[in-house]
């Protein structure tokens, strides 16, 4: 509601813009439309505001009733390997905002919104932020890869690594790719079994993985409060699988 009422002030601002036209001194038309679109744009970003500070207190309260801890903003990464995560960026001390923290089968489990980032995208963001599901790996084993289903997001991935794992299981390889800066370490550690569930729990989601992470998201997209809980359980399908 807010994001369209916002939508609506940007349309009466170019009518404005539209009407100065007509004007009869037409030496303060750019003055006139600059200070309006000034205005359309604060418009707009007052409602980006005020949409993400209600967001976030949505999701305070789903976390309190799911029995999550909260913080309006966190490191979550900080100090940790983040080596061969592209959501990242490479910086373990990245901010993200409305970060949940729980346990799921004696694994530490973290839900929060990071800014959609250029290289895990393959047009513009629908959505400025993306939600994220992060496992931390608890034996550190896990090779480096990417899994995603086969779309245009897989050409970013052939620019990164330029390698991509050997995947028998052939079902699996239509739908997904798998990119990996080793694909022996990735063909061995992606069993049939891991396979064969995969395929069946991951179609909605990328998959991007480190030694110490496992990261799972929908591209461009930020989770509701109320999906919350549904994200949590798929996401740790997917990790469950791979952790077997």
């Amino acid at each position: 509601m807010i994001l369209l009422q916002a939508s609506l002030s940007v349309s009466l601002c170019m009518a404005a813009v539209i009407s100065a036209a007509s004007d009869p001194l037409p030496y303060l038309h750019p003055i006139l439309a600059i200070a309006i679109l000034i205005s359309c744009g604060a418009a707009v970003l007052a409602g980006e505001s005020i949409w993400h500070s209600r967001h976030g207190r949505a999701l305070e309260r789903e976390a309190q009733e799911l029995g999550l801890s909260f913080a309006a903003e966190g490191r979550p990464f900080e100090g940790s390997n983040v080596r061969g995560l592209p959501l990242l960026q490479g910086d373990s001390s990245v901010e993200a905002s409305n970060v949940m923290q729980t346990m799921i089968d004696g694994r530490e489990a973290l839900v929060f919104d990071l800014p959609s980032c250029e290289i895990c995208e393959t047009e513009p963001p629908h959505q400025p932020f993306t939600t994220v599901v992060a496992f931390r790996c608890p034996e550190g084993k896990m090779p480096e890869f990417e899994i995603g289903r086969k779309d245009l997001i897989s050409k970013v991935g052939d620019a990164l690594w330029q390698k991509a794992a050997v995947i028998e299981d052939l079902e699996f390889a239509k739908e997904f790719f798998v990119h990996c800066p080793e694909p022996k370490k990735v063909h061995d550690w992606l069993t049939p079994a891991k396979l064969a569930k995969l395929r069946s729990a991951a179609a909605p989601f990328h998959v991007s993985a480190n030694a110490d992470w496992i990261l799972i998201f929908r591209p461009r997209a930020q989770i509701l409060p109320a999906e919350i809980p549904a994200f949590l359980r798929e996401s740790s399908r997917i990790a469950a699988a791979l952790l077997q």
